[in-house]
């Protein structure tokens, strides 16, 4: 594996499994983009590796005991996302390429909005967004915030209209 030769460059590791046709099961050590080389107070450089983006930071080097147990301990530590919430729909959206292609800055302001809107609704069930009454909730919210910012309760509430839609 080649290691990051500059700062913020980034390498992931990451163990898939599948099970072959006769039944038999297997798991591949597969290589993405999630360590980085950091630049020390002291002037040295290292490189840091983890277990996935913004995971858990792994000791040792690839391919190291050590290394490879801390990695099955935070993949069996990892909690499933959930299912039928307004928070998976949240996760799904941050997964699209069409949110990965936002400029820089946008994402970082719909990154911002979304966290609003989890910190509030996360744990909503989808199936009650069909009840007439949650969109008078959505918007008993969005009076909530514009006390402090009308102009930034437009921009939560559009942005979360934008996800829904």
């Amino acid at each position: 594996m080649v290691l990051p030769q500059t700062p913020n460059q980034r390498r992931s590791l990451d163990f898939v499994s599948d099970q072959l046709t006769d039944g038999r099961r297997f798991r591949v050590l597969t290589v993405a983009n999630d360590s980085t080389r950091a630049g020390l107070s002291d002037g040295s450089r290292t490189t840091y590796f983890y277990a996935w983006k913004g995971g858990p930071r792994l000791p040792g080097k690839p391919g190291d005991p050590a290394f490879v147990a801390a990695y099955n301990a935070a993949v069996a530590g990892k909690v499933d996302l959930p299912v039928g919430t307004i928070q998976s729909i949240l996760n799904a959206c941050q997964a699209t390429t069409k949110f990965a292609d936002l400029a820089r800055r946008t994402r970082k302001d719909c990154l911002w909005n979304i966290k609003q809107i989890e910190a509030e609704y996360g744990g909503f069930p989808i199936d009650a967004l069909s009840d007439r009454r949650g969109r008078g909730e959505f918007l008993i919210w969005r009076d909530r915030v514009a006390v402090k910012s009308r102009r930034q309760a437009d921009y939560v509430y559009s942005t979360f209209a934008a996800i829904l839609a």
